[in-house]
């Protein structure tokens, strides 16, 4: 390690200063003497931010020390007064990559201090500080010493362990500011960092070489290798030059006990971690403050006096709670408060009087000195250790002879009955510096004030932390002979203090807001904190207790059937109101489910509530986090399509706002809604896992609570993963009762109660009979010409077809002509629906922007509605959804605009997916196509002008044509029309969302839209089309009489084709496509499906050999056929490795090549190149040239799933290989056979949580691949050296936290969209 360039030579000088003047101290004072009469405590360990700071001379009450237990951290003090200008950085470094290696090495936590004496110059632990006018040359040359001194390959787990250095500020004796700091640096070599690697070091030479300003370039490996440990109180290098041959074997041994020493760390935090009590001193701090009465305008005590020391500025904001106690008197003993102090604060708030001690001698009349110190009017604040008129501070020791008495003497006036009302004020001790003497001022003070009161219960004492408590609990046991204890908060930080005592005020309740901090204590949640968690709804312990004049149309709104709010939780807790109503799981989740949440080990987890949509699962989910608010940072996630990084980020940061690093902190629950997805809640769960990781958050428990609550399709519990608690729609006995006592209360209040058809449909317990009278009555004046009609049928289709849906209320009073009234201002949008009004409710919706809303009351009411439109007034689907697409009112409104083009466009693409799937239409199609058949060609007419850009549109209506009317030149021109919408998109993938559509239409020249490429695919797929439509009109006779023959003489499917592979048989291969087609095996789609639809081997093996009819060499079979066959056998072999009709392995790679090899269609892309990723992925023992260009294939298979796979939403990625250890068929393992190495709960559980790939015998079927982490990508090894190919990680989050060219294994699983990696280590 070299010297850097030392800073200004005044710094040298004055550390030159420094270490003379100490040492004609130490020369004076016989060894072992106290310099300064006092001890101190170290900085608390891992903290930057703590008050705490030194005083000159004083000494730590720690001394050098080696490991214990590991966690407690082990100290090395450095003087640091020889340090010159051009050694300084230098010296500075190599101590602390010594002590830091030896700290790693021996697996414990450890702080190094310059700044701090050590004998024989100096008393042990003497704290002498050091002159720093330049702090960040420290941080930069202690970075460049770890890059320069560590192995590339530990460079981050070192840059981890090894923690920036921090300045602790000293104090001189008499606690006003010096320019001194001691430097310190913490280590903590966590078990998952260190893992079971041990640390050489290299170049830690003190005087080494310089060149010019950096550090002397030379290669690892040609540098002196160093191995230090901790030995005692000192670092040790086992690896010196004058090693002897056992100490030498001492390394050896030592490098041998890493594992069990890594072990006994790990199994160290986990103790640690355990050591938890549950803090109780919120609703204690409310008790004392107050005399009892836990509100500050109603308080026992009258007045306030503080007695407080030093402070610090990061204290300030945390102490707001002073100005509302008002104090009559403030006993400060810091003499530089009015400088940079807490009176200089407090007075840019209130009205202060300051004053000395002295001016509380009373040498005339009571009433005539109390009004010379206004104490009527303002704070009196008192300096009892100088600091202002020219009265220089004491030192602590001169301090009893220089001021106490005058002190005494404020003591003695503000205890006087005529001055403060008897046994009605509280003496507050605000200790902002620990106390850690004897004859400290606020020892004196205390005992003072212990004389005139004569008891305790007037007394309150505030520490931030337990060693201040116990500090000054144990000085005033010696001093004054009495226990404090029981009126002592020290669990609490003063930023909890803070919140809870501006908590009692009733005003602030109304117009702050608090989050828990656990044991009934509170803190202040700033406003421009919520703001940034804008991604969140914070729900607050005193939330709504500000008030709201709207209760009965809050009231009205949520039984009408809209989505409940806080605000109908409070009201149900005002006086006379009935609770409200507990669903049967409320009490099973608060009490068991929640609590067993808490005590998972993870830093996340995630608890699955599913529910039928409109049975009250959203309700439950939300009274759950309001009941639950005082003991939980509750949340609920505004919008599902938020970033999750940020996301995760923002739960962090409520985790830990004004927590301080204090365990255990309040955990947060945060309530996620409408996610479609358990995947998504996985990856989320994982990033915010990531992000406590990354804050160095840990503990015993689990620190955020996920509830999803996720909707549900069958009205009936089905197999899930995990174990999610599920609610249907079948109230118990028990909450039928609930709701009828309910309904009473309603009633009362309000005179409409009858048309609350959210709340009457729960009561009546989800009979359809209800709803349908219901619908059936509100309906009987509907004509469809009527605008408020027209709008009600649409709010009803979007809800049936797209969950969740609804209308923007600023789009609805567009469409309904509502103009506001001259006088009485607006017109509500639910007078625009008239009689109708009771099937509509309001609801607010986030997405990208905030707007106001109306949606159908109930999906049940949506569903019959349109039933009662098409039996009583023949006005079927179709006719409203040309409606719907016709208007052009309703998509011109820009708030809420791209939403409902969002909706719409889904319910009319919804479940197309690709060209080989057999659903070729969404439901609301097929409903159309039922309902009223020939309709749904108008539907998607008007859909495509409606969606004029977009290229899927004229896809589906091209569909229509060729598959329902076989109008060949009506599908030519609609994919025509497609083709031209393809060229005009901003890529070459398909516009999926109206966001990606360009805004202006493109000028597209005819030539390009009528080349001859266009053409010719166009003309391909009319033939094709045809050929298969005539095909299918044969098949449809056909596949009866074969069925019947086969049932008739029990015959299997191929004892009747020929078997001889030269005669052509025309009738045989026939039968095959036919039969295929009837198993839905004609499709590499169909093909796959058999290996999780529970299709039978021997289902397969006739499929197979279908396949080998159809592929003789005479028969011409198509790409598509021969790809096809090759499918068919890999999942034979899956199924049934062991058939005699499977094809050999090598064959099939063959095959495999030459179809490569000769041209083929764009529609077989995407099955080509998957089963070609598939079957030639480079390994051992694998001939085929075509595994070089693998990479390609890759490329081209992702090309070809982005234009073919059209999916509105990206569900779940379907993987359908993995690769395995053995070669040929054994080497493709599919997931059914990973599921046979556990039970079904077994799978379920560690499927979604990602331990599947720590299973044993899961690894021992799978082969781990290895590579290079590049951006957030792997570049994975093959057996090939020339080749590396690029692999996405299924979850992103998983190679953020990596560092880049880092080294990694994974598994890998083969998808549609390319290979990905799993199980990343």
């Amino acid at each position: 390690m070299t010297d850097q360039e030392g800073t200004p030579s005044q710094e040298e000088d004055l550390s030159s200063d420094i270490k003379d003047q100490h040492k004609q101290q130490a020369k004076e004072k016989p060894d072992g003497m106290d310099h300064s009469g006092g001890t101190c405590k170290p900085y608390p360990f891992g903290c930057y931010h703590d008050p705490q700071r030194y005083i000159e001379d004083s000494i730590l009450e720690v001394t050098e020390t080696g490991s214990s237990d590991l966690i407690e951290p082990c100290h090395e003090f450095k003087a640091f007064t020889n340090a010159t200008d051009e050694n300084r950085m230098g010296k500075f470094t190599y101590e602390v990559i010594r002590f830091a290696s030896a700290c790693m090495n021996n697996r414990t936590n450890g702080t190094i201090h310059f700044g701090i004496g050590d004998k024989p110059d100096f008393t042990h632990g003497q704290v002498l500080g050091v002159v720093v006018t330049d702090k960040e040359a420290y941080v930069n040359s202690l970075e460049k010493a770890i890059n320069a001194c560590i192995q590339r390959k530990h460079k981050k787990a070192a840059q981890t362990c090894i923690k920036p250095p921090r300045f602790v500020g000293v104090l001189c004796k008499n606690c006003r500011s010096s320019n001194k700091y001691v430097i310190e640096v913490d280590i903590v070599p966590d078990s998952c960092t260190c893992k079971e690697n041990f640390f050489h070091v290299f170049n830690t030479e003190k005087k080494a070489k310089k060149r010019g300003k950096g550090l002397v370039s030379q290669s690892v490996s040609q540098q002196p290798k160093h191995f230090f440990v901790r030995d005692g109180s000192s670092s040790r290098d086992l690896l010196a030059k004058t090693t002897v041959a056992e100490h030498k074997a001492e390394y050896k041994q030592f490098i041998e006990s890493i594992p069990q020493l890594s072990q006994r760390r790990k199994q160290a935090e986990e103790k640690h971690l355990n050591v938890i009590k549950k803090r109780t001193q919120g609703s204690k701090l409310s008790n004392m403050i107050t005399g009892g009465t836990h509100s500050l305008d109603k308080s026992n005590f009258q007045q306030y006096v503080i007695v407080t020391n030093k402070s610090h500025p990061v204290q300030f904001e945390s102490l707001g709670f002073l100005a509302k106690l008002n104090p009559t008197a403030v006993l400060d003993f810091d003499p530089e408060s009015a400088e940079c102090g807490l009176q200089r604060h407090y007075a840019q708030q209130n009205t202060v009087n300051v004053h000395l001690p002295i001016k509380y001698k009373i040498n005339e009349d009571v009433q005539d000195t109390a009004e010379d110190l206004q104490l009527t009017q303002g704070t009196s604040w008192v300096f009892c250790n100088g600091g202002i008129e020219d009265e220089s501070p004491s030192d602590i020791d001169q301090w009893s002879k220089e001021k106490e008495q005058s002190v005494q003497n404020v003591v003695s006036f503000l205890c006087r009955k005529d001055v403060l009302p008897n046994q009605k004020f509280l003496v507050v001790f605000l200790l902002l510096s620990t106390v850690n003497e004897e004859i400290d001022p606020l020892v004196k003070t205390f005992n003072a004030f212990h004389e005139k009161l004569q008891r305790t219960d007037q007394i309150l004492c505030l520490c931030e932390n337990e060693k201040a408590f116990t500090s000054w609990k144990d000085l005033l046991m010696a001093q004054c002979k009495i226990d404090i204890s029981d009126r002592c908060i020290y669990e609490l930080s003063f930023a909890e203090v803070n919140g809870t005592v501006l908590s009692l005020l009733p005003e602030n309740r109304k117009s702050r807001r608090f989050l828990p901090c656990g044991g009934g204590s509170s803190v202040l949640l700033e406003r421009k904190v919520e703001r940034s968690l804008n991604t969140l709804e914070v729900l607050c312990v005193n939330q709504c207790e500000g008030g709201n004049s709207d209760k009965l149309q809050i009231e009205e709104n949520f039984y009408k059937g809209g989505k409940v709010s806080w605000w109908n939780f409070h009201f149900s807790e005002e006086p006379g109101s009935t609770p409200f109503i507990k669903r049967d799981k409320f009490d099973y989740i608060v009490d068991t489910v929640i609590p067993e949440m808490c005590s998972l080990t993870k830093a996340c987890v995630v608890f699955h509530l599913l529910h039928v949509p409109g049975c009250g699962g959203t309700t439950l989910a939300m009274h759950i986090l309001w009941a639950l608010r005082d003991r939980f940072r509750c949340a609920v996630l505004k919008n599902c399509e938020a970033e999750f990084p940020e996301v995760a980020k923002q739960v962090v940061k409520l985790l830990t706002n004004d927590n301080k690093g204090e365990i255990p902190r309040v955990p947060v629950l945060l309530m996620l809604d409408d996610f479609d997805d358990k995947e998504k809640v996985i990856n989320l769960q994982q990033l915010i896992e990531e992000k406590c990781a990354e804050k160095g958050i840990q503990s015993k428990t689990a620190q955020v609570i996920l509830l999803n609550c996720m909707r549900s399709e069958s009205p009936v519990p089905t197999e899930q993963t995990g174990n999610p608690v599920f609610i249907g729609n079948d109230l118990s006995d028990k909450e039928q009762k609930l709701f009828k006592e309910k309904l009473k209360e309603i009633e009362k209040k309000h005179k409409n109660a009858e048309t609350f058809y959210g709340f009457m449909i729960m009561k009546k317990n989800f009979k359809s009979e209800y709803v349908e009278g219901v619908a059936r009555n509100t309906l009987k004046s509907f004509n469809m010409h009527q605008k408020h009609a027209q709008l009600l049928a649409i709010l009803a289709l979007l809800d049936v077809y797209c969950k969740g849906s609804s209308l923007p209320i600023s789009l609805c009073e567009e469409f309904l002509g509502l103009v506001p009234k001259p006088v009485c201002g607006s017109v509500e949008v639910e007078e625009g629906f008239g009689k109708f009004s009771p099937l509509i409710a309001r609801c607010l919706v986030e997405n990208g922007v905030v707007f106001n809303a109306v949606k159908i009351i109930h999906p049940s009411f949506a569903k019959c509605c349109l039933q009662e439109l098409a039996k009583k007034h023949n006005v079927s689907k179709s006719d409203v959804a040309n409606v719907l697409l016709t208007s052009e009112t309703l998509f011109q409104s820009t708030q809420g605009k791209e939403k409902l083009l969002q909706e719409v466009r889904q319910i009319l693409v919804k479940g197309y997916h690709s060209v080989e799937e057999e659903s070729q239409f969404s439901p609301l199609i097929q409903d159309i196509a039922d309902e009223t058949p020939g309709k749904e060609e108008m539907v998607l007419q008007n859909a495509s002008k409606r969606f004029e850009k977009d290229a899927i549109i004229p896809q589906l209506l091209a569909r229509y044509y060729y598959l329902k009317k076989r109008d060949f030149s009506g599908a030519k021109e609609a994919q025509e029309a497609r083709g031209a919408r393809e060229l005009c998109s901003n890529s070459s993938d398909t516009a999926h969302t109206p966001e990606e559509i360009p805004k202006q239409k493109r000028e597209i020249p005819q030539s390009k839209v009528n080349s001859f490429r266009v053409v010719q695919d166009l003309v391909k797929e009319q033939a094709m089309q045809q050929f298969y439509f005539q095909r299918k009109q044969i098949q449809k006779g056909f596949q009866s009489f074969f069925c019947q023959c086969r049932e008739l003489f029990c015959i299997p499917s191929y004892q009747y084709f020929s078997e001889d592979d030269n005669v052509p048989d025309i009738h045989g291969l026939n039968q095959a496509r036919q039969f295929l087609e009837s198993q839905n095996a004609d499709t590499y789609c169909g093909i796959l499906s058999c290996l999780t639809n529970g299709s039978s081997p021997e289902a397969m093996e006739d499929i197979a050999k279908a396949y080998h009819c159809v592929c003789r060499s005479h028969h011409m079979p198509t790409v598509k056929e021969n790809v096809n066959f090759i499918y068919a056998n890999v999942v034979l072999g899956c199924v049934k490795p062991e058939s005699p009709h499977i094809q050999p392995y090598n064959k099939l790679v063959d095959l495999l090549g030459q179809i490569l090899n000769e041209p083929f269609s764009k529609r077989d892309y995407l099955p080509l190149f998957f089963i070609a990723v598939v079957l030639l992925w480079p390994r051992q023992n694998q001939s085929s040239p075509e595994c070089r260009y693998v990479g390609e294939y890759i490329s081209l298979m992702r090309v070809a799933y982005r234009s073919e796979i059209k999916k509105p939403e990206e569900k779940s990625l379907a993987l359908h290989f993995f690769l395995g250890k053995r070669q040929g068929y054994e080497g493709l393992i599919h997931l059914e056979k990973i599921k046979q190495c556990m039970t079904v709960e077994q799978f379920a559980s560690v499927w979604e949580n990602g331990k599947i790939w720590k299973e044993e015998k899961v690894e021992e079927l799978l082969c781990r691949a290895e590579g290079e982490v590049k951006g957030d990508l792997i570049l994975a090894d093959t057996c090939i050296p020339s080749i590396k190919v690029k692999i996405p990680p299924v979850f992103e989050h998983e190679l953020r936290k990596r560092a880049q060219g880092s080294r990694v294994s994974f598994f890998i699983g083969f998808s549609m969209k390319g290979p990905v990696a799993l199980g990343i280590d």
